[in-house]
């Protein structure tokens, strides 16, 4: 009987420490356990997602907290997530190629943030390519290398107008793929080096535009016509066969991230834009490929 006397006794002790210990621990952090509680998220994850109107994939779309120049990437499912944030009202941008950029508000309350992230960012433009000539024979001469003509069309399918705009003005870029290929769009499908797919920072090879700008009305269509060249590529890369060729305008003013280089180039360090500044552009471009709704590729028939 005194060894039942002496345990309950113990527990009781045992209780009242406990409960000790938590109102400490609730005095000094007092949002601990709101995450659960109240179904917020804690301010040491900031993170959300992003939708693409009409597309299937959303990586790539550049997330940025303004007042803190923090960015972050999407990734496939356009999840992102930021680190640690201080309390405060801080505005959250997301922007993507031919895509409405969006701002929201964030508050950061006692190291708790009150607003649920999810974006939803319209598509502005659609892009087609139409070929002169549907078959095209890579035996052009002596030289080592093939090119086409491709009209390229765009609809803006918004209510408002749309504005693409470049240094030297837009530039055209052209992508191939083999078209027994599905998406998402493999830059490098038979283990050559990857310039036969890509000999230019884009796509592709690009055929200058002489125009600054272009100004695309609501609802209205656009064809770039076809020029003396539509691309080069490498002879030795491709084999006869069927193809996919993707088309589109660059927007290097409005999204320099994806179309320029130079963005990753840091002047005080480096002459000439290194290496990892053209990788990094590369890499946020060839998302572009990866939204398979926004592009109605060409088709070719390759031959010797």
């Amino acid at each position: 009987m005194g060894y039942i006397i002496i345990s309950k006794r113990h527990q009781f002790i045992e209780r009242i420490v406990l409960v000790i210990i938590a109102f400490i621990v609730l005095t000094l952090f007092p949002n601990c356990g709101k995450n659960i509680l109240n179904g917020t998220i804690s301010a040491k994850e900031l993170v959300g997602y992003i939708n693409l109107e009409n597309q299937s994939e959303h990586s790539g779309i550049l997330v940025q907290l303004v007042e803190l120049d923090s960015i972050e990437f999407t990734d496939s499912i356009g999840y992102f997530n930021f680190g640690q944030i201080p309390d405060g009202s801080w505005t959250l941008k997301a922007k993507y190629p031919y895509f409405s950029s969006v701002r929201v508000s964030i508050t950061v309350n006692n190291s708790v943030i009150q607003d649920t992230i999810d974006i939803f960012m319209r598509q502005k433009l659609q892009f087609w390519g139409e070929p002169v000539d549907t078959s095209i024979s890579m035996d052009q001469g002596n030289s080592s290398v093939f090119t086409f003509k491709l009209q390229t069309k765009l609809v803006n399918i918004t209510d408002s107008r749309v504005t693409l705009r470049g240094a030297l003005g837009p530039r055209r870029f052209f992508a191939i793929s083999p078209k027994t290929l599905d998406w998402p769009y493999v830059s490098n499908p038979d283990n050559i080096a990857e310039f036969c797919y890509e000999s230019f920072e884009w796509f592709g090879s690009n055929d200058a535009i002489d125009l600054f700008q272009f100004d695309f009305e609501p609802r209205d269509t656009i064809s770039f016509p076809a020029r003396s060249f539509g691309g080069w590529f490498l002879k030795s890369c491709f084999n006869p066969g069927a193809y996919f060729i993707y088309s589109a305008p660059s927007d290097e003013w409005n999204y320099p991230e994806y179309f320029d280089p130079a963005y990753f180039w840091d002047r005080e360090k480096d002459i000439f834009p290194p290496p990892e500044a053209w990788e990094k552009s590369k890499q946020l471009n060839k998302t572009l490929l990866l939204k398979r709704e926004l592009f109605q590729p060409a088709t070719i028939n390759l031959t010797n």
